[in-house]
């Protein structure tokens, strides 16, 4: 009987643990069940699906949307019900580096530092000793907190394609997107491979995605292709409903997807971005950025973020949790319906590599039946590089022209000629045939360009009512007003330059390009002449305010500023500057003559003589 006790012993101590074990599991499943059925109800967390019976689209077939009710427990925050999402969260673990977003410092092996940073244009040694699945503090609005979604959303296919990016950046990305996605909401992650050299992103990549539980697919281009054919071959074999772009250095903050599908779950014809917070490309810390930007475009097609319009701010009222209508998307953070994209034959399949190509799908969304937002309960950090760090086939200057041309070609109707005008040289570059894109507009019934600059970029710079467009010299000098100063350093001094042309003499410097609008603003690109309560002539973003008014006098040759009825004037420190003084017939350096150097106008213009 002793014996037969000495034996039993040992086995008590595991009955034990294997209770304790099985009351950790159990307890927190039972309190689990008892609020998700009896204290919680869905109308407390979801909300309607009201689809808009304008759209060009009919809504999701009903068995295509999928129940996202997270099987996990509720966590309580702020007295908000808040839902639990899929794939092990990531926990706060005090010390580690990066955690809840924070930099990291090398301050030891400064040259390996700068020998890394101009491979990747950002600090890799930094990145490298992030974890993967780091936290990050989370940035939306509180009222984001107890918005209320849909009960059933649609699938997303992430879509990431990278050229020799840094694996830790790359499977940051990644894990990110699937630990902050609901599970029954994100079908797969597509990596396209835009032919990598790097051998870690060979055999190490196949090896690593596979340890995910949900689909990483890596799709490999035998030759350079770029982003655009990128995207469009992710596209073509993605299976979700809807699809995910994102660049293959970012970091997707909590509830980041759902505001996505449920603004296109409302109207498939909406191509929404996320707010993109910014990641210090020397220190990986995460900066919140305002939710006041839209993204448009400039006089060269390149894509600018610009406090958005007072209309559309006081359109959300008090709600900052409403959208923001954007002229374009972000280029490399956005999301698609999947046959939304095929309508308009997803990118015109000539752009080459990358480049305006957000500008061309803004244009297409709009014109041909859709729209674009700006969702603030939406957000994702992004590492923003200074510059590419890999070559790119041919020279990125002609690539530019190319891509530009063929958008003008195709979507801008007549104001493609002040295009060429200021670019001479994209008149010259072969285009390729743009007339199967053209045929494609005409076919789908898209609207004209100047549809969409009076009635979804109404702010946009191109000069649709005008006096004059030219130079703007000062006769008595010969200097120009110029933006070369402003556009390099960011700094707002009115500097005056050596009135220039070009090489061949055919047309003006960019920078000395100005327009004189009918609502009495010198602009030039979305800068305009300023005046400060100081009397300090500057330029600055065009606003419409009263302190960017000027009356030209042409008999005069007088610039007069409509508010402080002072005239501009030359004046010569060490540098040359622009001024304002009492106005007097006998002072020369107040005489300007604004020369109209070509004779382009829009299609519904009416120059005043």
């Amino acid at each position: 009987m002793k014996k037969t006790d000495e034996k039993s012993t040992p086995f008590l101590p595991s009955i034990a643990k294997l209770i304790v074990t099985l009351t950790f599991i159990l307890v927190p499943l039972f309190i689990s069940v008892l609020l998700e059925n009896y204290l919680f109800h869905e109308e407390d967390i979801f909300s309607d699906l009201n689809y808009n019976n304008a759209s060009l689209f009919p809504p999701y077939n009903e068995n295509s949307l999928r129940f996202w009710k997270p099987r996990g427990l509720y966590l309580i925050l702020s007295c908000k019900v808040q839902l639990s999402h899929f794939s092990e969260p990531p926990s706060f673990i005090p010390n580690r580096a990066g955690e809840r977003g924070t930099g990291v410092r090398v301050k030891s092996k400064k040259k390996k530092v700068e020998r890394l940073f101009k491979l990747h244009s950002f600090n890799l040694l930094a990145s490298d000793k992030i974890a993967l699945n780091r936290t990050i503090n989370d940035t939306r609005f509180h009222g984001c907190l107890a918005k209320k979604y849909p009960r059933k959303l649609p699938t997303a296919s992430v879509i990431i394609v990278f050229h020799n990016e840094a694996f830790s950046t790359l499977m940051r990305t990644v894990q990110s997107v699937i630990q902050t996605s609901p599970k029954e909401l994100l079908r797969e992650v597509i990596l396209v491979d835009d032919k990598s050299t790097k051998v870690f992103l060979k055999r190490h990549l196949n090896y690593f995605v596979k340890q995910y539980r949900k689909p990483v697919r890596i799709a490999r281009q035998s030759t350079r292709l770029g982003l655009i054919k990128g995207r469009m071959l992710g596209a073509l074999l993605a299976k979700g409903d809807v699809l995910i772009f994102l660049d293959s250095h970012c970091e997707c903050n909590r509830g980041w997807m759902e505001p996505l599908l449920a603004r296109i779950a409302e109207d498939r014809t909406r191509v929404v971005s996320p707010i993109i917070d910014v990641i210090d490309d020397k220190t990986f810390e995460y900066y919140p950025v305002t939710d006041e930007l839209y993204g448009a475009f400039d006089w060269r097609l390149r894509q600018r973020w610009y406090r958005a319009p007072e209309t559309e701010l006081r359109r959300r009222g008090d709600d900052r949790t409403l959208p923001i209508k954007s002229p374009i998307p972000n280029g490399g953070l956005f999301a698609i319906d999947r046959e939304f994209f095929n309508y308009f034959g997803m990118y015109d399949d000539a752009l080459l590599y990358f480049g305006s190509e957000n500008v061309e799908l803004g244009l297409a969304a709009w014109t041909c039946g859709g729209s674009v937002e700006i969702v603030p309960c939406s957000r994702v950090g992004h590492v923003f590089r200074s510059q590419i760090p890999y070559k790119i086939p041919g020279r990125k200057e002609v690539n530019s022209l190319f891509n530009s041309a063929r958008i003008l070609e195709t979507w801008m109707d007549d104001y493609r000629m002040f295009f060429y005008n200021l670019y001479p040289d994209a008149v010259r570059k072969d285009r390729g045939n743009t007339a199967p894109r053209r045929e494609m507009r005409e076919r789908l019934g898209c609207k004209s360009f100047t549809w969409y600059l009076e009635n979804v970029y109404p702010e946009s710079t191109f000069p649709l009512y005008y006096k004059f467009l030219g130079q703007i010299e000062n006769t008595y000098s010969k200097y120009c007003l110029d933006i070369t100063h402003n556009l390099i350093t960011g700094e707002n001094d009115c500097k005056l330059q050596f009135c220039m042309w070009d090489q061949g003499g055919n047309s003006m410097v960019f920078t000395q390009m100005f327009v004189y609008t009918d609502a009495e603003e010198i602009a030039s690109d979305g800068l305009c002449l300023d005046l400060t309560s100081e009397n300090k002539v500057v330029f600055e973003r065009c606003t419409n305010k009263t302190s960017q008014k000027w009356v030209y006098h042409r008999d005069a040759r007088r610039i007069k500023h409509r508010e402080s009825r002072k005239c501009l004037e030359f004046i010569e420190t060490k540098t040359a500057l622009a001024s304002v003084s009492k106005c007097s017939h006998k002072k020369k350096e107040q005489s300007w003559f604004m020369m109209n150097n070509f004779d382009w106008y829009a299609p519904t213009h009416k120059r005043i003589r």
